[in-house]
C-alpha cells in the first residue's frame, strides 16, 4: 500500500526566525514521505503590466513611480533567492522530501493561508520573530495571523535561548478524550 504524501508549507525569510523554524523540524516527527513547498513573500504589491494597467499611465511616468516599481521588482526578485536558500536547507535536512520553492508579492500572512488553502497543505511552518505587545498590535504578526486563519496545522518555531543541545520538552493537555489519547499515543 503506498503512504500519502503529506503537504507542508514552510515560509521563510532568511531571518535567524525563519532557519530556527526549519531547524526546529528536525523535533516534528514528520515522515520521509513529505512534499514541501518554500514560500518567501515579498512584502509589495505591484500592479500587473497587462495593456489596461499601462494605459492608466502617462507616456512617461513620474521618475518616483518608475522608481518604486523597480524597488517592488527587486524585492521580489530577492524573495525568489530568499525560497532558494531555505530549500537548501530543508534538503540539507531532509533529502528525502519533495523540496520545491515559491516566491510572490503580497502580504506575508495572507500569501501563506492562501497557498496553503489552495494546495490543501496540511501544515504551514512559519518562524516567530518574537517582536514586543507593541510592535505586534502596531505591525502586526505574521505567526499569529497565521496561526488565527489557516485551515491547516501550523507550527511555529522561535530562536532557542538556550544554546546547548537539551533534551526536547514537549507540553502536552490532556483531557482524557480519544483525540488527547491517540496525541499521548504518538
Amino acid at each position: 500500500m503506498r503512504k500519502t504524501m503529506r503537504k507542508i508549507i514552510i515560509a521563510y525569510d532568511g531571518s535567524p526566525c525563519a532557519k530556527a523554524a526549519i531547524n526546529d523540524l528536525k523535533n516534528a516527527g514528520l515522515p520521509d514521505e513529505v512534499e514541501a513547498t518554500i514560500v518567501s513573500v515579498a512584502d509589495v504589491w505591484l500592479p500587473p503590466d497587462d495593456q489596461t494597467t499601462l494605459d492608466l499611465l502617462p507616456d512617461e511616468p513620474p521618475a518616483a513611480v518608475v522608481a518604486a516599481r523597480n524597488r517592488a521588482k527587486e524585492a521580489i526578485d530577492q524573495s525568489l533567492m530568499k525560497a532558494v536558500e531555505g530549500a537548501q536547507l530543508v534538503r540539507q535536512l531532509f533529502p528525502q522530501w519533495i523540496v520545491r520553492t515559491q516566491n510572490c508579492s503580497d502580504s506575508p500572512a495572507w500569501a501563506l493561508v492562501k497557498k496553503a488553502e489552495d494546495w490543501e497543505a496540511e501544515m504551514i511552518v512559519v518562524g516567530a520573530h518574537g517582536r514586543s505587545t507593541l510592535e505586534r498590535i502596531m505591525l502586526g504578526s505574521v505567526s499569529q495571523t497565521v496561526a488565527a486563519n489557516a485551515k491547516c496545522s501550523v507550527r511555529i518555531g522561535r530562536l532557542s535561548s538556550n544554546a546547548t543541545e537539551a533534551p526536547l520538552r514537549l507540553l502536552i493537555g490532556y483531557d482524557g478524550s480519544a483525540n488527547a489519547e491517540a496525541l499521548i499515543k504518538e
